[in-house]
């Protein structure tokens, strides 16, 4: 999956998914000594040899020069509305009469990208560089196209920033906004911050202000967060959003009463065509806090709390109740969106992942084949890892356990749900950034660790290690857009697909990938060290 950072990031204008600015491109003829652009590991089979001698740019007549203009006018024009086979036709038609058109390779990499062939985009963009290594047009997308396409981090900040020098004062912006997601994603905040810094000096709008805000808040900066969420308001105290921001970051310090004012204003000044998922949940909190002010208990489902032990592996289950909780994240990456109101049944669910002393029950009993783990059943292994997540398991294996021990693989849903409640925080936790303490991740320790070792990084049911360890197998396929289509009332996902889903990170994952909304795809025969599972029951442990 594609993403950006944890927390909500308000996406400025201008970096729509490969909409970049090609006001930047030029058709010089090609530099001998320009290479072409490293790809990534993924994409290195894909990437044509570029070579080094392009033909020279012709000398247009003025009239060749508006036909040319006008084409490319009504290839981008295409694009926007999505008419993808147009653009691309226009595209290769101006290629045919000047292989050397900067801009045109760079449009046509925008259809390839709109078709989701990143491979080929690739090559159109990996020529482009070659005739004009310097064009910030050209390193823009090149950076674009290597973070989401290809997911290779190192090479989107050194293409941005590549992007940044003779860059137009609009295009800079765009670079300056684009490069900070890619700092964050790689959980460096200060640098995303320096990048925010450059764009508020150079005239900031309310977004910028909140989107600084944010990496303040990840970092762990409350105090430079309160004062952006609050620039934010000041320069724009009639827009809603920027009251529901603050009000969310009230809430995950359980400033109770600030929260309270900001969800009354943003109700009060709220857009006609406001989500509802939002309001709901404003409305939720407020009702549930202003009733708990005024001593009248909230209801409680008795059954939370409970720890039950289920005799057939000796598991631990925690009791997630029924009801509605906000899934997914509107400004996180585009399989996370739109954030949307999800109804579930009740549910028992493993308090941590299944470990290798546990699943070797299943194994004695010749219902689950072993895990392809190099050293399972070695007497070195056992004494090492026995309370270790059991790993190096494909989804089939996984699945078999979870049915022989009573239950199955949670949903997607309930999966979210246990890991982050009804209050809609980012973290099992709470809305705080990611440490050491509370969670094993970032490969700050190198290897997987016994479960339940991380109490302070308990989710809102009790769950333990949900965030964190190894990846967890889930139930659905993935599907980059099917939250836009999920059915409301105890979604499945899709009835079909190629991959299937997993959550929470593991071990040597990265900050945003732990986060309780991140969604990754996998093939079902894919097994490592890094993937477990936990197993839900429909029925309370016996």
């Amino acid at each position: 999956t594609l993403v950006f950072l944890v927390g909500a990031l308000v996406i400025a204008g201008g970096l729509a998914l490969w909409r970049w600015n090609q006001d930047g491109a030029t058709n010089a003829p090609a530099v001998t000594s320009a290479q072409q652009p490293a790809a990534s590991s993924g994409a290195q089979s894909a990437a044509l040899a570029v070579s080094q001698a392009q033909p020279a740019t012709p000398i247009l007549s003025a009239s060749e020069a508006v036909s040319r203009t006008i084409l490319l006018a009504e290839a981008s024009g295409a694009l926007d509305i999505a008419d993808t086979a147009t653009g691309k036709r226009i595209y290769e038609q101006l290629l045919a009469t000047n292989p050397a058109n900067v801009e045109a390779l760079v449009g046509l990499a925008r259809a390839l990208r709109q078709d989701e062939k990143d491979a080929e985009a690739l090559r159109a963009l990996s020529q482009a560089y070659a005739i004009a290594s310097g064009d910030p047009a050209v390193n823009y997308a090149l950076g674009v196209l290597y973070f989401e396409g290809f997911e290779n981090n190192q090479q989107a900040i050194e293409h941005l920033t590549r992007a940044l020098e003779g860059a137009s004062p609009d295009l800079k912006r765009d670079t300056y906004s684009y490069r900070s997601l890619v700092h964050a994603k790689k959980g460096d905040y200060a640098s995303a911050i320096a990048d925010m810094d450059a764009i508020i000096m150079a005239g900031a709008g309310s977004d910028d202000y909140v989107r600084r805000a944010q990496f303040h808040q990840a970092r762990g900066d409350d105090a430079a967060a309160e004062r952006d969420f609050t620039a934010a308001i000041d320069r724009a105290p009639g827009v809603s959003k920027y009251y529901l921001y603050r009000a969310d970051f009230y809430a995950s310090l359980d400033q109770v009463d600030k929260a309270l004012a900001d969800y009354g204003t943003f109700l009060e000044v709220r857009d006609p065509d406001e989500g509802q998922v939002d309001i709901d949940r404003t409305e939720n909190y407020i009702r549930l806090h202003n009733s708990a002010q005024m001593g009248a208990p909230a209801p409680v489902d008795d059954k939370v709390g409970a720890v039950l032990t289920n005799t057939v592996d000796g598991a631990r289950y925690v009791y997630v109740p029924a009801g509605p909780f906000d899934m997914g994240l509107d400004e996180g990456g585009f399989d996370e969106k739109p954030r949307h109101e999800v109804e579930l049944d009740a549910f028992w669910i493993m308090q941590t992942e299944v470990t290798n002393e546990q699943y070797e029950k299943c194994v004695i009993a010749d219902v689950c084949s072993p895990p392809f783990h190099p050293d399972w059943g070695s007497d070195e292994f056992w004494a090492a890892y026995d309370l270790h997540p059991v790993t190096h398991v494909t989804w089939e294996q996984a699945s078999t356990y979870a049915q022989w021990a009573g239950g199955r693989l949670p949903t997607e849903a309930e999966w979210e749900k246990a890991a982050r409640g009804i209050d809609g925080r980012r973290y099992p936790w709470g809305n705080t950034t990611p440490t050491a303490q509370r969670l094993n991740f970032n490969d700050d320790v190198g290897d997987t660790q016994p479960v339940g070792s991380y109490p302070a990084g308990a989710g809102p049911y009790g769950t333990l290690d949900i965030a964190g360890n190894v990846w967890e197998w889930v139930a659905d396929w993935y599907a980059e857009e099917y939250y836009a289509t999920s059915p409301r009332e105890n979604p499945t996902g899709p009835a079909d697909g190629e991959r299937r889903i997993l959550r929470g990170g593991a071990y040597d994952t990265v900050l945003y990938h732990v986060g309780a909304h991140y969604r990754e795809g996998a093939a079902m025969t894919e097994q490592s060290d890094t993937i477990g599972f936990r197993v839900l029951r429909e029925e309370a442990p016996e």
